[in-house]
């Protein structure tokens, strides 16, 4: 199972790389130590400037598919929006918060997946004219003109928000996460090693090797 990045996301985002990390896992609420170093990550974000680029990246984009990024908000940039206003972090469940956790430490959007659920056909496009699904806490999200992933069943996640079909319960024991570099990050790879390794502390985890599509590092 792999994700195709479609040509119409690389015309407009010419260095986008997805990394992608799947692994089997024991999903359950956060222990005191990964809790604490995601309240330690999220109050870090205020003012960080390392985080700036894969945020303003991730914002470009979107001003150039015809978003408002007041209204859409790629998930890296409403978390450091978040931590600004004072407000606290939320914890899901482990492997949630290790994939919030990433994504407070790069700026880079991370979307984690429950693999059962998802279909082997699967492409990182545009969203198309009247697409939309119900996003994980939120009320249906119009999808057109947002970055989607899609498989023979719709589309079930965005840089935005992800969709309930493929959110990670307690049930889940195999999980896809997808990490979404329109920057061109040197650091890819090692933001992905730095998941795997909170996954195998944090949740049990036999995680698979890395792999990354677009860019001149397609597989590593």
């Amino acid at each position: 199972m792999t994700v195709e990045i479609h040509e119409d996301i690389v015309n407009a985002a010419p260095r986008v790389r997805l990394g992608v990390l799947r692994a089997t896992v024991r999903v359950e609420a956060s222990p005191p130590e990964l809790r604490a170093s995601l309240d330690r990550e999220f109050r870090a974000m205020t003012g960080n400037p390392s985080i700036a680029t894969n945020i303003t990246a991730a914002n470009e984009l979107l001003r150039r598919l015809g978003k408002d990024c007041a209204r859409y908000r790629p998930s890296a940039a409403a978390l450091s929006r978040r931590a600004g206003a004072g407000h606290e972090m939320y914890s899901v469940n482990n492997v949630v918060d290790i994939n919030n956790l990433i994504s407070m430490r790069s700026g880079i959007c991370c979307g984690a997946y429950d693999s059962e659920q998802l279909l082997a056909s699967r492409r990182f496009r545009i969203g198309l004219r009247g697409e939309s699904y119900d996003g994980i806490g939120k009320n249906s999200i119009n999808l057109e003109r947002l970055p989607v992933f899609s498989d023979e069943q719709g589309p079930y996640g965005s840089p935005v928000s992800d969709s309930r079909r493929t959110m990670i319960t307690l049930a889940t024991t195999r999980i896809e996460l997808v990490f979404i570099d329109f920057a061109g990050d040197a650091a890819l790879h090692t933001w992905i090693a730095d998941a795997g390794a909170l996954l195998r502390s944090h949740a049990d985890a036999t995680v698979q090797p890395i792999e990354i599509i677009g860019g001149p590092d397609d597989l590593l």
